[in-house]
């Protein structure tokens, strides 16, 4: 029996082609019993074309265990591709789903560092800020005491300036007096 797909000789009685896996339509199927048989309608070819319409008709074949079980595996493997497919199409969507949320969480993490570097900026600027501020209170402390210890030399220098025009007021009352 030949393949009409592929071309290939195949066993007498398959449903199915063994090589290239195509089921061989244009079947007919008479149940008789239990049994089940087929009738392969006639494909022309060259060497039909020379003999009568009845030796161009096949014999009846027996379906086998074989067929069956060719049918059985091409329809579990139809159900694995199904299946893997689904698999296939899942798994894509869920790396994509996870590319585009590591995307985000790395343009957050991104934008959490850019923040961190501007506050560790701010931060050391205030510092800077502060140390100023300390110097600047330093200076003006040690300005306001040398003000106060000043104040004081001139409150002495006061009271000298008094005393001496007290003084200068006794020798002067005492000149007049005299």
């Amino acid at each position: 029996m030949i393949c009409k797909h592929c071309g290939a000789e195949i066993p007498e009685g398959s449903r199915f082609c063994i090589y290239c896996g195509k089921k061989l339509e244009d079947s007919l199927f008479v149940a008789d019993d239990q049994t089940q048989i087929r009738q392969p309608v006639p494909t022309p070819s060259s060497h039909w074309a020379d003999e009568s319409p009845e030796a161009q008709e096949a014999p009846y074949t027996e379906i086998t265990d074989a067929d069956d079980e060719l049918i059985t595996l091409r329809k579990h493997m139809k159900i694995g591709a199904i299946l893997m497919g689904i698999y296939v199409f899942l798994t894509a969507g869920f790396i994509v789903y996870q590319m585009m949320c590591n995307k985000s969480l790395a343009s957050e993490v991104t934008l959490l560092r850019q923040q961190n570097i501007q506050q560790a900026a701010d931060i050391a600027t205030l510092k800077e800020d502060i140390k100023n501020l300390k110097d600047d209170l330093s200076d003006a402390q040690t300005q306001a005491q040398n003000a106060q210890d000043e104040a004081a030399e001139a409150r002495q220098n006061l009271k000298k300036a008094q005393q001496a025009a007290q003084n200068a007021n006794d020798v002067l009352d005492y000149i007049l007096s005299w």
